[in-house]
């Protein structure tokens, strides 16, 4: 059963990073140099799946490895901020590159990146309010976050499927539904 993620954009900074990479497809010369020749196929078919190259990535940090380390192919996405959920997608691929993650986002004033990076189907608007959702998901979030098992396990007992639940509930008919 495809997990849920997810990442907050509560500020400035974190909202030009959304047009440049969620928002608007990521140039593909910044992508392809950014990764070994050998990864090429993987990211063409990254390019097909995604409807272009869209992406976040984390930070390292005490939660954000081992959520980014659990996610996998398939696995829904939602980008928060401002108490409302604004996009869902679904996970192609992840990869650790810091690389990748300073040519597309830079660096924070720590002088960290997002180098925790997965690519992601092209992400589709849904301007949810939080509270609505409350019951399946969180109230409130904090960075990057997975959806507990507990909470997976609830919306399974109310849709069947996570698949059903994003489906119905977040109106979610874009790329990679069908994803597996």
């Amino acid at each position: 059963m495809p997990q849920i993620f997810a990442f907050t954009a509560g500020n400035p900074e974190a909202w030009q990073l959304l047009v440049d990479s969620i928002e608007n497809q990521i140039d593909e010369q910044k992508v392809f140099g950014s990764f070994a020749s050998a990864h090429r196929e993987d990211l063409e078919r990254i390019r097909a799946d995604g409807n272009g190259f869209y992406a976040w990535g984390a930070v390292a940090g005490v939660r954000n490895i081992p959520n980014w380390e659990v996610m996998r192919r398939g696995d829904y996405v939602l980008c928060v901020y401002d108490n409302i959920y604004h996009y869902v997608a679904r996970v192609l691929a992840k990869y650790e590159n810091e690389r990748f993650a300073r040519r597309v986002w830079g660096e924070d004033e720590d002088g960290k990146t997002w180098k925790y990076m997965y690519f992601l189907t092209e992400p589709l608007e849904i301007h949810r309010h939080v509270s609505e959702l409350a019951d399946y998901l969180y109230a409130k979030y904090r960075g990057f976050t997975r959806i507990s098992d507990q909470k997976l396990d609830e919306i399974a007992a109310a849709y069947g499927i996570t698949d059903a639940f994003i489906r119905d509930v977040l109106d979610y008919q874009g790329e990679g539904s069908q994803l597996s």
